[in-house]
């Protein structure tokens, strides 16, 4: 288009850009864009922090399987009874138990074993010395 100003002056053009239709410029009700929200609210609140792994919790060696039944004192070596299920056991320092458990001492009034798979220390009560 081509518009022509005042009389005795130079002729000027115009440009007319294309026209937008209505409806890309405001989304209907049906189009993905009309959950577009034109004012949004803004929070200075900051945000929550991320989520951080939690760390590889250690193994655990498992609770002691053995009841203590009794202690003696033989020949200046205490001997300890454990029970487990219908067996009786009587251990003395260094024994192993069912290649699990080793005894690491007795020194009453605890009985110290050492978890093979794990090589962790237990305890289990035994009583004073008496």
């Amino acid at each position: 288009m081509v518009a022509r100003s005042g009389a005795g002056k130079s002729p000027s053009t115009t440009e007319v850009a294309a026209l937008i239709p209505r409806d890309q410029l405001i989304p209907t009700a049906g189009d993905d864009q009309a959950t577009r929200d034109l004012f949004p609210s803004l929070s200075w609140t900051p945000p929550p922090p991320k989520e951080l792994p939690l760390p590889k919790a250690k193994p655990v060696a498992p609770p002691i399987p053995f009841a203590y039944l009794g202690k003696k004192l033989e020949g200046g070596q205490w001997e300890v009874y454990l029970g487990r299920g219908d067996e009786v056991l009587i251990v003395r320092e260094g024994m192993d138990l069912a290649g699990t458990y080793q005894v690491k001492s007795i020194k009453p009034p605890t009985l110290t074993l050492l978890y093979l798979p794990l090589k962790q220390l237990q305890t289990v009560a035994i009583g004073g010395s008496q």
